[in-house]
């Protein structure tokens, strides 16, 4: 080869070489480009999520700060006043707790004794006799207080004194006398307290009807006192017509089997002395049964000169005051303080 197809050779070569060169710059610049064109976006980026999250950071402050403010949170300047503030707290519940109690119990005791008045006012008021007083049963319709069919009369007595069936005057009455040794013959005059019934009405007994009552089978020679079943009645105002020697000025005696109790009911134009069964009711009743005819009466001295009033005079109970005295200072005794007290 000639010196300059040589020189042409080697030109050839130091071009590629310096293209090539050239080429490898290029590539490196571009490969440093990129590096930075991601290092930027992944910093932008950073930068970005790094704002995000303090922004949520500085919320999530907040809603504790408040939460800490609403529910008292200890932190560490508020510690003690949190625990002050919670024994205060505390006995705080705990006395609302015993006025709450205390509360419910008034309004218990109310309610129980709203109850009771309720109960009160819906019965009958009971005549209460004393000595020397009589009561006239079938009487009680006509000058009672809301005395009617279908309605009852509680009759009681004081203490130390007892009650007694009579017939007297043409009544069939309950007479009062001292419990230990009275008499009611004692009594010069007896003062009536039939105005004073106030009746009450039973459910169901206005509708009762004794029309198909049967008669009592007993024998005429049995007992002088009367024993009664349930579903048993008396008729008071009969008793004079229908019993055995119930004349004016006697007394008759009607006891009960056990667990059964009486009441004067007033029913079918009657004034009746009826039986039942502790707990049940007389219109409950299934069948009843007429005993006004087992009645036997008693004659007791005395008792028909009695005289019945409405009111006895001053001069009158003086004068039983002292009779009886003389037979009994027990029974005088009890007559003057009932007398001084009526005054």
């Amino acid at each position: 080869m000639s010196r300059l197809q040589v020189s042409k050779v080697i030109l050839a070569l130091i071009i590629l070489i310096c293209i090539q060169a050239h080429n490898a710059k290029r590539k490196d610049v571009s490969a440093k480009e990129n590096t930075q064109s991601l290092s930027g976006k992944q910093l932008s980026n950073g930068l970005t999520r790094g704002h995000d999250t303090n922004s949520k950071s500085r919320q999530l402050k907040k809603k504790l700060r408040a939460k800490q403010k609403k529910q008292k949170l200890p932190t560490k300047g508020n510690e003690k006043k949190i625990d002050k503030r919670k024994g205060k707290d505390k006995r705080k519940g705990e006395a609302s707790k015993k006025l709450r109690k205390m509360k419910k119990i008034k309004k218990m005791k109310k309610r129980m004794l709203s109850k009771k008045d309720a109960a009160r006012s819906s019965r009958s008021a009971p005549i209460v006799g004393d000595i020397c007083q009589f009561v006239d049963f079938f009487g009680a319709r006509r000058t009672g207080t809301g005395c009617e069919d279908g309605t009852k009369v509680v009759i009681t007595q004081r203490s130390g004194v007892r009650k007694q069936l009579l017939i007297a005057g043409g009544r069939t009455m309950f007479g009062f006398v001292a419990k230990q040794g009275g008499k009611f013959s004692n009594c010069t005059c007896a003062t009536e307290r039939t105005s004073s019934a106030q009746c009450k009405a039973l459910a169901g007994l206005s509708e009762v009807s004794l029309a198909d009552s049967s008669k009592s089978t007993r024998n005429a020679g049995g007992r002088a006192i009367l024993k009664a079943s349930p579903c048993q009645w008396i008729d008071l105002e009969k008793v004079r017509e229908e019993g055995n020697g119930c004349v004016d000025g006697s007394k008759f005696v009607v006891s009960k089997e056990r667990g059964v109790r009486r009441q004067y009911l007033f029913v079918d134009g009657r004034a009746l002395l009826a039986f039942v069964t502790n707990g049940e009711k007389f219109a409950q009743c299934a069948n009843y049964t007429d005993i006004t005819g087992d009645v036997k009466c008693k004659v007791m001295e005395g008792v028909e000169n009695v005289e019945l009033a409405s009111e006895c005079s001053s001069s009158v109970a003086s004068t039983t005051t002292t009779q009886e005295g003389e037979s009994s200072p027990s029974f005088a005794f009890r007559v003057t303080v009932h007398k001084s007290s009526r005054r």
